[in-house]
């Protein structure tokens, strides 16, 4: 049936634009796997980008989709992507006071858990990728995001994506960011914003296991 399922959505793909089959097919698409058995749990979710102009978008679209989990993320700064290598530095960081950056960016990770969409952060504080001085004390920042995701119960992630991706010398989480939030108690979820298979799980055995 799967292998059916597929054939069918390729000759689809074919003859419709791919934003409305996509939409239209998801749901068909996830049931159609979890009748399959798999030797590991599996689960259906989305990490969608997040922005506080998108919010009312967003929250009509996915009102549809009954998914196991929602990442929330945030991947732009006034309207920039932060981190492309090609061009991020010469449209965004070189144009910018670091600290209005962060400043920015860390004000749409408290609009995005306050949006109650999502069920984890991604990334949370992944602006750092580039290791630019903030500017600032980030440990009240720490501190306020904390409180928040415990208030709205959502999970963080502990993203290793940084360190192997751009070098940076936390593995995932800053430390004190980490010990802010489990003096919160906020659940924390290991991540490796794998996007090839061979990323799965990178640089988990590096991580603080406390």
């Amino acid at each position: 049936m799967l292998s059916i399922f597929i054939y069918i959505l390729i000759i689809l793909l074919s003859s419709l634009s791919f934003k409305r089959v996509f939409l239209s097919l998801l749901p068909l698409f996830i049931a159609a796997l979890k009748k399959e058995t798999f030797d590991i749990d599996v689960r259906f979710g989305l990490e969608v980008c997040y922005t506080p102009e998108t919010e009312s978008l967003l929250s009509s679209i996915l009102e549809h989709y009954q998914f196991d989990f929602l990442i929330g993320s945030v991947h732009s700064v006034n309207g920039y992507l932060y981190d492309m290598d090609a061009f991020s530095k010469e449209l965004l960081w070189d144009k910018n006071d670091p600290s209005t950056i962060y400043k920015s960016y860390y004000d749409s990770i408290e609009k995005l858990i306050q949006s109650n969409l999502f069920d984890q952060v991604g990334h949370p504080d992944v602006i750092k990728m580039y290791s630019i001085d903030p500017g600032y004390d980030l440990h009240p920042t720490y501190h306020h995001i904390a409180r928040l995701a415990n208030e709205y119960n959502i999970k963080m992630e502990d993203n290793t994506k940084a360190h192997y991706s751009y070098h940076h010398p936390d593995i995932g989480l800053n430390a004190d960011f980490r010990n802010i939030l489990k003096e919160n108690n906020v659940k924390i979820v290991t991540a490796s914003d794998a996007h090839y298979p061979n990323d799965v799980g990178r640089c988990f055995e590096l991580l603080d296991p406390r």
